[in-house]
């Protein structure tokens, strides 16, 4: 489901939930906040991202003033968050569960390893966030020598992590 520019997706009480599609933002100016999102073909390696960031004009220009808040991603068969390209210069991601326990791992141990990748020119901000269930990409910065990726993360709760936990930092500060 594509998101585009000025809009806001918010799910009211517990019926936010997007089951089997993952969302596509492409604009600048959208909140997505109080909405779950699931059962994204966990059993497949590349089933697909729950929340993907491309940038605007196919990857030429960044994206600005991305807010993604209380929101719940469990059992996808990707990544959590994936910026790509142009991405994102001001994107926070706040008060949020990130859930990959899974009965489909790559590792055998149930958790899900696929979990964020931060590439291209992208500044963020993850705050306030609950990370479990995962053994690996947890976030994944950079991947490439053109990538400049700035991020500011602070009270990260981790729980049930394995592997890699930050992976291609600089320089890591604070509660990494």
């Amino acid at each position: 489901m594509t998101v585009k520019s000025n809009k806001t997706l918010r799910g009211i009480g517990k019926s936010g939930v997007i089951i089997g599609k993952g969302l596509t933002l492409v604009g600048d100016n959208i909140i997505v906040q109080n909405v779950h999102i699931t059962e994204l073909n966990r059993h497949l390696v590349w089933g697909g991202d729950a929340i993907y960031m491309q940038g605007l004009d196919h990857g030429k220009t960044t994206m600005k003033n991305i807010w993604l808040d209380h929101i719940k991603i469990s059992h996808v068969g990707r990544q959590f968050l994936t910026t790509n390209l142009a991405s994102t210069d001001s994107m926070t991601i706040s008060n949020s569960d990130f859930d990959g326990n899974t009965d489909f791992s790559s590792s055998c141990d149930g958790h899900h390893y696929w979990s964020f990748i931060f590439y291209g020119v992208t500044k963020f901000s993850m705050l306030n966030n609950y990370v479990h269930g995962t053994s690996g990409r947890s976030p994944k910065i950079g991947g490439e020598a053109e990538a400049r990726v700035v991020a500011h993360v602070a009270n990260k709760l981790l729980g049930q992590q394995f592997g890699s936990l930050v992976r291609d930092w600089r320089q890591c500060l604070g509660s990494c």
